[in-house]
């Protein structure tokens, strides 16, 4: 999740700003601007009650602006574009997910850029709908969809995102997406646990396998040096876009809006 500490303005003419990624938490979002070339100059935390006044501001600050969406919340399925029939949305929920509290909200489909996968998802409909009226262009993504995507753009098999206290992994193997989930994590042998769980249980070798990982996470914390004594081909990704200014955190811990900017489809 994105905090305070690491907003920063660097904007010297908001005729630079093309696009908008926002990152969807259960009661906050996370949001970053971005130049045409791909430059992030700015990026502030709020909360979900500021999402409709501030997207009104956006709209006369910044001329032209696109928005990218990127959904962190549950619940979610992937389904086969073949085996998807929308007159039957909730039934591939059944068994999995208590859908009572989502009445009220949007039935949302996503897609992979690389292969015939569908992520079914549901968003705040009084977010989507402020979108809509304010008139400016968007598009949405879960993030398991955008984790997805990652990999077929950047070509590798495993990566390992964490926000808060939550742990997401999303995996492909011989190109092909097998694997996403997001996890609760109490302490750093959580993480451990359910990193090595799901590369043993779809024979990963991660002696060899380079394994991305951003996020939350610093290459001073404990967790990180837990985490690179058993991953060794463990790799920070801290090197995916460039700033006018040095940042006082790390790159990894922008990665959702990186996510947001690059691999929504």
């Amino acid at each position: 999740m994105g905090q305070i500490s690491q907003a920063f303005d660097h904007i010297v003419d908001n005729k630079e700003i093309k696009e908008l990624s926002v990152v969807l938490y259960a009661d906050s979002f996370f949001c970053g601007f971005w130049t045409g070339l791909g430059e992030l100059l700015k990026c502030e935390f709020l909360s979900v009650s500021d999402f409709n006044s501030r997207f009104s501001e956006w709209k006369n600050e910044f001329p032209g602006i696109s928005v990218n969406v990127v959904s962190t919340t549950m619940p979610y399925v992937h389904i086969a574009e073949d085996m998807y029939n929308s007159k039957h949305f909730e039934q591939f929920f059944k068994g999995m997910y208590d859908l009572r509290k989502c009445k009220r909200k949007l039935k949302e489909l996503d897609y992979f850029v690389s292969e015939p996968i569908y992520t079914l998802h549901y968003l705040d409909k009084k977010l989507i709908e402020s979108l809509k009226e304010i008139g400016i262009p968007f598009k949405i993504s879960h993030i398991s969809t955008s984790m997805s995507n990652y990999l077929s753009i950047h070509n590798c098999n495993l990566i390992v995102y964490i926000q808060d206290n939550k742990l997401h992994i999303a995996s492909h193997k011989q190109d092909n997406f097998i694997f996403y989930n997001q996890f609760i994590c109490a302490d750093v042998n959580d993480y451990l646990y359910f990193i090595l769980l799901v590369l043993q249980s779809f024979e990963i070798d991660y002696q060899d396998e380079e394994i991305h990982l951003g996020g939350e996470i610093d290459r001073t914390s404990k967790l990180y040096t837990r985490l690179r004594s058993h991953l060794p081909t463990l790799m920070v990704i801290d090197d995916l876009f460039s700033t006018r200014e040095s940042l006082e955190s790390p790159k990894q811990v922008y990665f959702d809006l990186y996510l947001s900017q690059s691999c929504v489809s």
